[in-house]
């Protein structure tokens, strides 16, 4: 999928990822994290369409901005709790998702 929005096309690319090497590793009982996650990574792609059509663009990018943190740290727990390796951890990070320094 390609639009015009660089912000949306990199969303797009992060969600496939994500939805490809991590969710689909999630045990049984880390549901509630992988629908968390799942929630969040459509939620980002919602309000970057909420950006291109609303006037008061600050709020929405305070949104989308929320939303990328936690979708930050929820790959991270991820991470932390053995269900993805270090290699996805980094891909992930490298489609444009910040790294937590290692002290965290």
């Amino acid at each position: 999928m390609n639009y015009n929005f660089n912000l949306l096309n990199k969303c797009y690319l992060i969600n496939n990822y994500i939805n490809k090497y991590i969710l689909s590793c999630f045990p049984n009982k880390e549901y509630v994290l992988k629908n968390e996650t799942d929630s969040c990574m459509y939620s980002n792609i919602k309000y970057i369409f909420e950006y291109q059509i609303y006037y008061n663009k600050v709020d929405i990018l305070n949104d989308i901005l929320v939303n990328v943190s936690l979708l930050n740290y929820y790959v991270y727990i991820c991470f932390n709790k053995g269900i993805i390796k270090n290699k996805r951890y980094v891909s992930v990070s490298n489609y444009g998702l910040i790294k937590y320094e290692k002290n965290i």
